[in-house]
């Protein structure tokens, strides 16, 4: 006896009405009263969460690209390189789709600008943040770094003719909001009206990568211009998250202190403002 096996694939065909799901997110994230921000999906796995991402990227795509243009990125961190960090790797990601937005605007020929100095010294702050991970890890392993974490660590941009000597050597990750709200405010990204960042398969990481994405999104790249759509199972989120920020009230020490919500749920609120849930299939829809 056979039977026919169907894809649970993502798609870009919706065939769930997920299009109104997508469509409210979409407004949220070029709402300029809410900039910036951020906005959960959340679903249990399977229910669909990265083809409303899919779906929200195709109604993204149409905007024009001429005085207000929506640069949309999209990232995994369940597939991020535990090596490196998740902190440095989404950074690099975004660092690099405003690079190439840059790019695209530049006219050939044209002399160095402000924004790409900006930009240079930003991409330096996390080579350094990188050196910081190798130097952790090996000093735990008490092995020497490989010849692939040395190369990773080179900084291309000090030998091309985009580097300045004079800059200040850029060390970590310190006044990186700051420098990255003004290139997102230079006159070079004027034409930029939303940076969107669609962030997917976060309730599948380790503990340590959820959290590190979040404080990511909060303490970094959350400024003017800045979207981002994060679709995970809030639930299992919150359970990540309670290996960092345990609940007083599960300890007989804290029994005496009350919260109407555990630490876990009121950290990730306070980081996604907002979650759009997916509509639970009907008996009859499935």
């Amino acid at each position: 006896m056979s039977a026919q096996l169907w894809s649970d694939e993502p798609t870009h065909l919706d065939l769930l009405s997920f299009d109104a799901v997508a469509k409210t997110v979409v407004q949220a994230v070029l709402d300029d009263a809410l900039d910036p921000v951020t906005v959960g999906v959340s679903g249990a796995w399977g229910s669909g969460k990265t083809t409303v991402l899919r779906l929200i990227e195709d109604e993204l795509a149409p905007q024009p690209r001429t005085d207000a243009t929506v640069l949309v990125i999209s990232t995994d961190p369940w597939r991020y390189d535990p090596g490196v960090g998740a902190k440095e790797t989404l950074i690099g990601e975004v660092l690099s789709a405003v690079a190439a937005e840059l790019a695209r605007k530049e006219q050939p020929g044209q002399v160095r600008s402000r924004a790409r100095a900006v930009l240079t010294t930003l991409r330096r702050r996390v080579d350094w943040a990188k050196a910081l991970q190798v130097a952790a890890k090996t000093s735990l392993t008490l092995q020497l770094p490989s010849v692939d974490d040395l190369t990773s660590l080179i900084n291309t941009e000090s030998s091309s003719q985009d580097a300045d000597a004079a800059d200040p050597p850029s060390r970590g990750l310190e006044e990186f909001r700051s420098e990255f709200c003004t290139l997102m405010e230079s006159a070079e990204l004027s034409h930029l009206r939303r940076v969107v960042v669609l962030v997917d398969d976060l309730d599948r990481c380790l503990p340590e990568t959820v959290v590190d994405t979040l404080e990511t999104i909060r303490l970094f790249l959350a400024v003017p211009k800045m979207a981002f759509v994060v679709a995970a199972d809030e639930h299992r989120v919150a359970d990540a998250l309670r290996d960092r920020f345990p609940d007083p009230n599960s300890t007989q020490q804290g029994a005496q202190e009350r919260y109407f919500e555990e630490p876990a749920s009121l950290y990730l609120h306070k980081i996604v403002q907002t979650t759009v849930p997916l509509p639970t299939l009907s008996r009859f829809d499935t």
